[in-house]
Order: C-alpha cells, then structure tokens, then sequence
C-alpha cells in the first residue's frame, strides 16, 4: 500500500514554523461530515510573521492553485481583512523536478491584494471603499 505524504496544510505549518513564525489553522471541519470551512471563505490558516505581519493563508496543491486564487478574488469577506491591515496569499505545493530526476516538493506563492479582487468583480465592491463615503 502506497504511504500518503504531508497534505499542503500540514506541509505550509511546518514551513511557517521553519520561518520562525507563529501559525495557526482556522479551518473548521463540519461534525459527521468532510465539509471543510474556511475562515472568511478563504483561509486556512493564519500566521504572524517576523515582520508583525497577520497573513491568511489558503494551502492548496499545485493543480488546485489557480482555482483557489479564483475563490479569493470572488470572495467579499476577504475585503475587510486586507483593509484592516492583514495579508491574503495562496501558498500550492507541487512535486518539481527535471525529468528523470527525483522531484522536491516545491512551493508557490501568490499574493492576494484588495487591488486584485476589485479587478476580477469591480460590481461587487463599487460602494464599499469607506474612504469614498466620507468624502
């Protein structure tokens, strides 16, 4: 029978701690279902970095990348973290390698900004910039 490595949750843990920061996961598991809830819709975990950064993390595998950064992007609630001064990236882990070579796990990174989501559904947040309100 064929072990089964890390999941990208456990594996993005451990590269948060090898980084010396202090991380968390949000991620709730619904009771007597495999349903999976992530904070805000989005984040799997959270962690403060050496630089006194709150970053949310989604964890994903390298073939789930670009549609986790659509389900941010599509996602409202991720607004008010991103503007209260937190940080959203996707983080995938996918084996990379020469071909005919062993193959590491390797990671990638890509940053999600309040400029990001407004780009992908302007619609969705036209009115809700409060900078705008008060002027």
């Amino acid at each position: 029978m064929k072990r089964k490595g890390l999941s990208p949750t456990a594996r993005t843990l451990a590269e948060c701690r090898r980084r010396g920061w202090i991380a968390q996961v949000v991620e709730q598991t619904i009771p007597r279902t495999f349903i999976k809830r992530d904070l805000f819709g989005v984040i799997d975990i959270v962690a403060v970095t050496t630089e006194s950064c709150i970053l949310g993390i989604q964890a994903t595998s390298g073939t789930n990348h670009a549609a986790r950064i659509s389900k941010a992007l599509a996602e409202p609630r991720i607004i008010p973290w991103l503007r209260a001064g937190g940080f959203v990236e996707i983080w995938s882990w996918a084996k990379q390698g020469a071909r005919g070579k062993s193959k590491r796990w390797t990671l990638r990174v890509q940053p999600i900004g309040i400029d990001d989501c407004k780009a992908h559904c302007p619609a969705a947040y036209e009115d809700s910039d409060p900078k705008d309100e008060a002027a």
